[in-house]
């Protein structure tokens, strides 16, 4: 569903907010020729179509301080039974490398709370969010990791594993603004990871 029509009216537009410090993220691509065509987790479908998630999961663990990269990240976590379903993540199932799921966030019927989401950039947590890769009808999940956050999408920076190599760093313009949303209306779902206290030296 729109959504527009899920939320009755447009938000207004709130004060410009603090960013998080700046970073050089890790950068994964889906399309990337050493994973591209292999399969996620147990199920058909290749990284090239559904390897977003991974990816995104990827990236964030490389800059908690684990060293992976989406193939092996993927063939860790079918031998951890980091799947179920076939392909679908178990959000818990990479703590055991040391990090922490610090929340889950479900907004699909209620705008994304950006002020919880500034602070989690801030405290250097990693942010993943579900967006609609093709906004304005039924909802077509797709992760990416934030890592600013701004009411304009147009200054919100991503890392989207969609892109091709070299590519992935973008803002997250193209998942919203051909509806007129803003950021809070962008994201549908977010999880946010920390590194885990007790594996720091």
């Amino acid at each position: 569903m729109a959504r527009r029509e899920r939320f009755g009216r447009r938000v207004p537009r709130s004060p410009p907010r603090r960013e998080a410090p700046a970073m050089k993220p890790m950068a994964f691509s889906q399309h990337d020729s050493r994973w591209a065509h292999q399969r996620v987790g147990a199920g058909k479908a290749p990284f090239h179509t559904a390897g977003c998630l991974v990816c995104a999961v990827a990236s964030a663990l490389v800059d908690l301080g684990i060293e992976t990269d989406p193939a092996r990240l993927n063939q860790w976590l079918q031998e951890n039974a980091g799947f179920f379903n076939e392909n679908l993540l178990i959000w818990t199932a990479v703590e055991p490398l040391g990090v922490r799921l610090n929340r889950l966030i479900n907004c699909v019927n209620t705008p994304a709370p950006l002020a919880i989401l500034e602070e989690d950039l801030a405290a250097r947590r990693v942010v993943l969010a579900q967006v609609d890769a093709q906004p304005g009808g039924p909802l077509n999940q797709h992760w990416v990791r934030l890592l600013s956050c701004d009411p304009a999408p147009m200054r919100c920076r991503i890392m989207d594993p969609w892109q091709p190599p070299g590519a992935e760093l973008i803002n997250l313009g193209q998942y919203a603004t051909s509806q007129g949303w803003n950021t809070s209306q962008s994201i549908f779902k977010a999880a946010i990871y920390c590194r885990n206290p007790s594996e720091d030296p």
